[in-house]
């Protein structure tokens, strides 16, 4: 059987899995430099940026990315820094930080990488930290940590309505569009309290619903590394299109009654 004629991968996968991740970059499009000067400079650009559950990395040069600011009607703070500390060793700083605190925690990180959240139900607050490892083997792990407030403000605010229904009485966080290179770019990141279970099945029929196909039998060398680096808590589904949009959903149970779905829709109208 001949193979369909696709659209260029590589850009695509790679924005996929980085929305995914919780958009915590979005601000390294703006306002980064002004702060990494402000930090060489002698002052802290970081006092008094994140609210106490957000601890700070020690020996470290951190600087906020792009400043406060709202992104869907939710309030979004966002801050990277480089460290030569191993990705596991990262995420176990910011999980015990939580755990002492009484959050709910998950952590989805290998040695290449990936988050580490924690979910504040009480100040309405969740708070991530996405960590990757310089390409090419160098010494070095990016880690951008984000705080994101008032969970379900987004919905009333979003530019206009989702292709698929989220689960149901979802609370949502962030609605955000990206205009890449090769395609446009819509990320949702919300939670709600269905199980792992009830989300897979709800998103695949929702996506089925909307003329997406499910590409979970001949997934690409990227997503099939990206499956691997999951645990059994959680689920990536990758659909595709007809008209050729793809579809990426990123479920996470964070615990018994909270599951985080990071749901990114590329070059979808």
């Amino acid at each position: 059987m001949p193979q369909r004629e696709r659209s260029p991968r590589p850009f695509r996968v790679l924005l996929v899995l980085f929305l995914c991740a919780g958009i915590a970059a979005l601000g390294l499009l703006g306002g980064g430099e002004q702060r990494a000067a402000e930090a060489l400079l002698g002052r802290d650009p970081m006092a008094g940026y994140y609210p106490p559950e957000m601890p700070r990395y020690p020996r470290v040069q951190e600087v906020p990315a792009g400043g406060r600011g709202e992104v869907a009607g939710s309030r979004l703070r966002m801050s990277h820094f480089t460290t030569a500390d191993e990705p596991d060793r990262v995420a176990d700083f910011y999980a015990r930080f939580w755990r002492a605190r009484g959050l709910w925690v998950r952590s989805d990180v290998t040695h290449r990488g990936g988050t580490v959240a924690a979910v504040d139900g009480a100040r309405g607050r969740v708070l991530q930290v996405l960590i990757s490892t310089e390409p090419g083997g160098a010494a070095a792990t990016l880690v951008m940590p984000s705080v994101g407030d008032a969970p379900g403000r987004g919905r009333a605010t979003a530019a206009r309505p989702l292709p698929i229904a989220l689960f149901p009485r979802s609370e949502q966080v962030l609605d955000s569009t990206t205009d890449g290179r090769d395609a446009l770019a819509r990320t949702v990141l919300s939670l709600n309290a269905g199980t792992l279970e009830q989300n897979v099945a709800h998103y695949r029929q929702a996506l089925r619903q909307a003329g997406y196909e499910e590409e979970g039998a001949h997934p690409s060398a990227q997503q099939q590394a990206a499956l691997r680096a999951l645990d059994a808590q959680t689920t990536m589904l990758v659909f595709r299109h007809s008209k050729g949009h793809e579809a990426t959903v990123t479920i996470a149970a964070l615990d018994a009654q909270h599951t985080r779905v990071h749901l990114a829709l590329i070059g979808a109208p």
